[in-house]
């Protein structure tokens, strides 16, 4: 419930909003953003070493003015402290429409995106995504009585997403073509260039069964690992191009002897 106004505080504590159900369980709440949070974030060692780095270089009248100027900007960062939301959902998404209308897509399935719109048809499809189950914060809303034409896309976060066979935590979960909605899990070291195509995030769940399932999956969140990828194909190529020139020098050295064994026939 709001603060009262004559006891304001800056914590975790001050609920702006709080959501719950008829039985009084809380389902979340927007509360303020704490002041040992911000400080946290504001006031770390980067900060502190870049101030002690800029002092030390000063003399008496630089530091009366950048004293000033840092208060400035602390005072400024302190005023726009902010509120915190939680909630168990843990994503955001967006509705997209479907290609077609009639197409049965639901919570977990593996999508392409083309145009805007989304189907479980991956052929030329621009991205991979998955239909989110609870989104935390939902966008691009449509219409009034357009709803049902579409779904509730995950940009960022973790979601349930539908996979066949086993997993690990940390594998990657990409599209299968062969059964339209779900993927796989395919540890990082085995990726390919063609699976980064289809890749939805990665997996937050272990699980050996075969079979389909539903596993908790990040997604919207790359650390680069297709580089690691391409490092590799790199290596690979010099590799194939230093052979190459090697068995290239060898053939030139093969047709200066030939021409001298002819010649002194």
């Amino acid at each position: 419930w709001p603060a009262t106004l004559t006891e304001p505080r800056l914590d975790k504590t001050n609920t702006f909003i709080e959501f719950a159900d008829n039985s009084g369980w809380k389902m979340g709440a927007i509360t303020a953003q704490s002041i040992e949070d911000w400080a946290k974030g504001y006031l770390d060692p980067v900060f502190l070493y870049n101030l002690y780095a800029t002092f030390r270089v000063l003399d008496k009248a630089g530091i009366y003015a950048e004293i000033e100027k840092q208060s400035k900007e602390v005072a400024k960062a302190y005023v726009g402290i902010g509120v915190s939301y939680s909630s168990g959902h843990g994503d955001y998404a967006e509705w997209l429409e479907r290609s077609d209308h009639s197409e049965y897509i639901n919570a977990g399935d593996i999508v392409g995106v083309k145009g805007g719109k989304i189907t479980k048809d991956l052929t030329d499809a621009e991205q991979i995504m998955a239909v989110s189950e609870k989104p935390i914060v939902l966008g691009n809303i449509p219409e009034e009585g357009k709803s049902h034409l579409g779904n509730n896309v995950a940009f960022m976060g973790q979601i349930p997403v539908k996979i066949m066979g086993p997993v690990a935590t940390g594998d990657y979960i990409v599209a299968m073509t062969e059964i339209p909605g779900y993927g796989i899990a395919i540890h990082p070291k085995n990726m390919t260039i063609e699976d980064f195509k289809f890749a939805v995030g990665r997996s937050w769940d272990a699980n050996t069964d075969d079979g389909p399932k539903m596993v908790n999956t990040v997604v919207g969140v790359h650390n680069g690992d297709y580089l690691n990828i391409l490092k590799r194909y790199e290596q690979k190529f010099r590799e194939s191009e230093a052979r190459l020139e090697s068995v290239e020098a060898k053939i030139d050295a093969l047709s200066t002897l030939i021409p001298q064994a002819q010649n002194s026939k």
